[in-house]
């Protein structure tokens, strides 16, 4: 068996993407990123992941289980330190050999835009890949598209 697997051709490595920031209204994005070569490992979202991350205890007074359950849920960033949510996503990316991120923000939305700075600032000291995409309701995929495949591109290069 060893043997065998000695023999099995490595593939190439994908670069592992967290994503995180705004709601995403853009389902595409994800699609882009898969389409250009990377795989999205890891999301930080409102109404992604996050929202699920807890179960509700089964105790013998279910209304209050659930009440606990949606109190203390993790909250929406704008809710809690930027530099705890900061040190936490960067000490994830760590952990599982992450390759870059991409920061997502709707326009106007101000809480994602105020935090950003302070998120490339640690990114960058921590040289950690990220790009920014900053979008509207309205689809700008073309330039979109092309950032996701030039952030890719310097991931594995």
């Amino acid at each position: 068996l060893m043997k065998k697997i000695g023999d099995v051709p490595e593939k190439d490595p994908v670069p592992k993407l967290f994503i995180w920031g705004s709601i995403m209204e853009n389902e595409e994005i994800v699609k882009m990123i898969e389409d250009a070569g990377a795989r999205v490992v890891s999301e930080d979202f409102c109404t992604g992941s996050r929202y699920f991350d807890r179960k509700v205890e089964i105790t013998d007074n279910p209304y209050k289980s659930i009440a606990e359950r949606y109190l203390k849920r993790s909250p929406c960033s704008r809710m809690v330190d930027v530099f705890g949510r900061i040190k936490g996503i960067v000490s994830l990316i760590e952990r599982r050999a992450i390759s870059g991120a991409i920061y997502h923000s709707l326009k106007f939305c101000d809480h994602t835009l105020y935090d950003y700075p302070l998120v490339k600032e640690e990114f960058e000291k921590k040289h950690i890949p990220l790009l920014h995409i900053n979008c509207d309701s309205a689809k700008s995929d073309g330039q979109t598209k092309t950032r996701i495949e030039a952030f890719i591109e310097q991931l594995t290069a």
